[in-house]
Parts: C-alpha cells; sequence; structure tokens
C-alpha cells in the first residue's frame, strides 16, 4: 500500500490500531482508481477469452449448476473414449447440449484414451485405424452441432510422438470445414517419459490451442510430499512451454483440487488421495493447527492428526488468484478448470473478483 502511495501515513507514520477517517478512506479509494487506469493493462475480456471446465464425478445437473456460480464459457464433458477397434465410445448426453445453446455455453467435447498406452499405440500406428477415429470424431461433432473437441491422450508412448502429431494435424483438417476446434492437452516438459509423445512446436501449430495442464507437480506416486501447483514450479513450467509456443494460442490449466499426505515418522509419504477443496475446508477445520503461509511454494500449509500424521498444501482464493494472475501477465488465450466439481463456492468468487481486478490492472 505505501509503495504504490496509496497510504502515506502521517508525518511517515502509521497507526495500525486506529481507524481511518471517512477523509482518509475516500482518499485511499481516489489513489486506487488513478493508479487502475493509469496501469491498466492491453488484456483480453473475461468475457471473450476462454473458461473451460471439464464434467468429471458430477452428474449433468450438479455440473450445470457449477457453471452458472462460475465464470465457465465453454464445456468439456468427457465423452468419447478411444477403443481397441478403432470404434468410438460416445457418451453425448444431449440435454446437456441443449442447455448449453440455452444458456450461450459452449462445447469443446473431451476425447479420451483412458490412460492405456498398448491401445493408443494400436490406433495411433495405425493408418487404418486412425483414420477410422479421425472420421468418427467428425462425424460426431457434424451430428451433435459441437463447437470443438479437446483432445486428452495420457500415458502415451514416446515411440507415438511422430504419429501422434500426424493425428491431429488429419484431424484438423477435417475438422476446418465444420469450424470447430480442436484443442489438444499436454504436461510440463520435463524431459520425462511422460512427454517424450509430445511435439509441443508441432501440436502447436496443427491445433488451434494448447492445454498445459498445470498440476501433479506432486502425485500419488510421489514419495516426497508436497503441492499439486506451487507457484514457482507453475512459473516454470510456463516458462517450458513457452519455448515452444506462443502462450496466445494456449489454455492454462489449474487445479481445483490438492492432495491429503499421510506422513510417516520422518515426513516421508506412505500414503496420499486426491480431495476437492470442499473436503480440504472440512479436514482444515478440524486441525489443530492454523494454517501458515509460506512463501517458497506461495500457498498455505496445514498439518492435522488422526491415527496418523496428515500435511496439507492448501488451495485457496490468495494461492489460486497468483497462478491466475501468471496466466493473465502471460498472456494466455484462458483458462481451463480441473475440475469445476473440485471447487468450494469461495474459490469462485475469488475468479471473479481476479478477473475484474485484473482485467484494471491492479
Amino acid at each position: 500500500m505505501n509503495r504504490y502511495g496509496f497510504m502515506k501515513g502521517e508525518n511517515k507514520y502509521f497507526h495500525p490500531t486506529s481507524s481511518l477517517t471517512r477523509e482518509e478512506t475516500a482518499a485511499i479509494l481516489e489513489r486506487l482508481l488513478a493508479y487502475s487506469t493509469q496501469h491498466a493493462r492491453p488484456t483480453a475480456s473475461s468475457a471473450t477469452s476462454i473458461r473451460l471446465g471439464w464434467q468429471y464425478d458430477q452428474t449433468v445437473q450438479q455440473f450445470e449448476n457449477t457453471v452458472l456460480q462460475s465464470n465457465i464459457n465453454t464445456l468439456s464433458p468427457r465423452w468419447f473414449f478411444l477403443n481397441e477397434t478403432g470404434s468410438l465410445s460416445d457418451y453425448t448426453d444431449s440435454p446437456l447440449l441443449a442447455w448449453s445453446k440455452q444458456h450461450h455455453k459452449k462445447v469443446w467435447a473431451m476425447v479420451g484414451n483412458r490412460s492405456n498406452l498398448t491401445m493408443t499405440h494400436q490406433i495411433l500406428s495405425s493408418e487404418v485405424l486412425r483414420s477410422k477415429t479421425i472420421n468418427q470424431l467428425v462425424n460426431a461433432v457434424s451430428v451433435h452441432k459441437l463447437d470443438g473437441l479437446v483432445i486428452d491422450f495420457e500415458n502415451v508412448d514416446g515411440q507415438d510422438r511422430a504419429n501422434l502429431t500426424l493425428f491431429i494435424q488429419q484431424l484438423k483438417a477435417k475438422l476446418k470445414s465444420l469450424n470447430a476446434v480442436l484443442a489438444i492437452c499436454v504436461s510440463p516438459d520435463y524431459g520425462t517419459d511422460w512427454t517424450a509423445a509430445f511435439d509441443y512446436k508441432q501440436l502447436g501449430a496443427a491445433a488451434d490451442y494448447m492445454i498445459l495442464m498445470g498440476y501433479d507437480e506432486h502425485w500419488g506416486g510421489s514419495s516426497t510430499p508436497g503441492s499439486v501447483s506451487s507457484l514457482p514450479w507453475l512459473r516454470e513450467s510456463v516458462r517450458r512451454f513457452e519455448q515452444t509456443t506462443d502462450p496466445s494460442k494456449a489454455i492454462l490449466a489449474l487445479p481445483l483440487f490438492t492432495r491429503n499426505w499421510t506422513l510417516n515418522a520422518s515426513g516421508q509419504s506412505v500414503a496420499s488421495s486426491d480431495i476437492s477443496l470442499n473436503e480440504q475446508n472440512q479436514l482444515m477445520s478440524r486441525a489443530s493447527s492454523k494454517p501458515v503461509w509460506n512463501k517458497d511454494v506461495q500457498q498455505y500449509t496445514v498439518s492435522y492428526k488422526d491415527t496418523q500424521r496428515h500435511k496439507l498444501w492448501l488451495e485457496e482464493g490468495r494461492s489460486f488468484t497468483l497462478k491466475y494472475r501468471l496466466g493473465q501477465d502471460e498472456g494466455f488465450a484462458g483458462f481451463a478448470y480441473w475440475y469445476p466439481g473440485g471447487a468450494s463456492s469461495d474459490l469462485w468468487s475469488s475468479i471473479k473478483n481476479a478477473d475484474r481486478f485484473l482485467q484494471r490492472g491492479l
């Protein structure tokens, strides 16, 4: 407040236990307004930029209710899945489609591979099966009048790198006549087998959007407990991503979940599980200690004990807004949420405030 000149003190002294007068309050508000006008950034309007939410762990009714509470303008229901024979599992929900049109929401249906490495290789490496899958997807977009597709292939063999790129190129070529958007999900590139199949530069050139999944810094298989998405890790992930991809063609996916870590006496993880932010808040309310802000990861942490010791890296308004600001500052085309059903209601208020105030440059 002092650095930006919002509060100047009285003869350079502050009186933190005293109340503000009406005049002082008016002066601070005037300075805030003047600053926001002078420093407004030319960012895209939140009304036109992408706010994508995946449907997961919710009924259609629950998902619709969550979307109405949020700033989501693009739905990504998990409707299509690959199969070994090249046939496509289609779970399109017509009532949700009708609802989305009624409420002016785009639908980019998700296409998944169930993390099946062998089956994915079988389809991507076969010209016949690859073409069959692409034709079925294009037909589904045409029949259901979808606005786009989100390809979410995980656990893809590194040997399928060229064929995955070819799949995206061929699919985009056929979707072009339908004016449908094609997006592909990718993990941050840390040189592991998990991302060996992603040719980031070529995929970015072929698809309309790349969705950078900014989570799973620590995951279920991690021996060391930690954050799902600390700000320093996310910042480094974005930096690596931008070496090959223009952020204006990218969407930053952020976590609306965290992990409950069970620890041994030495502080190492013996078990962990994904939990929603409502579950996080319920556990936090029972903790004997108060959350502590960890400036190194830019998140609150809290510990509690039942029969064993537990630790949480919290995802809440403060930490989430910092990640949101990163995406805004870097010029991403929008955000995606995994997963809207995991959010607590207060989180949506924080996101809406971030949209309001970040657009004004505050």
